[in-house]
């Protein structure tokens, strides 16, 4: 992995995205736009949990996509962050490593991270 971030979002390696969704991350002006735990201490800002949802570690990706849930759809409420995620998550689909499959939380058995983003 590459150490440079990207512009203006120091916590999103900048190799961690295709350019499709990197060029979306920066595009949005994420401190104006709050999930259910923003500002809260040890809590991942919003262009974090997205540049970790395609990371090489498994564990760091299930993750991600826990945090996706927990703080941008919140007891099935959506945010003023949860519409530009969602863009951002759309610009990844094509990626191949979303076919990597894991073990995501309530489901059975294993399946791709593709699936668990479009759920």
């Amino acid at each position: 992995m590459n150490d440079e971030a990207i512009p203006g979002l120091p916590g999103v390696p900048s190799d961690s995205l295709p350019p499709a969704a990197r060029a979306e991350l920066a595009g949005i002006a994420w401190e104006e736009l709050p999930h259910v735990c923003t500002g809260r201490h040890g809590v991942p800002d919003t262009p974090d949990v997205l540049g970790a949802l395609l990371a090489a570690d498994p564990a760091r990706r299930v993750r991600a996509v826990e945090d996706l849930y927990r703080l941008l759809l919140h007891r099935e409420r959506v945010f003023p962050a949860t519409a530009p995620a969602a863009l951002v998550v759309a610009r990844l689909l094509d990626d191949p490593r979303t076919l990597a499959e894991d073990r995501w939380e309530g489901r059975a058995g294993r399946r791709p991270l593709r699936a668990e983003l479009l759920n």
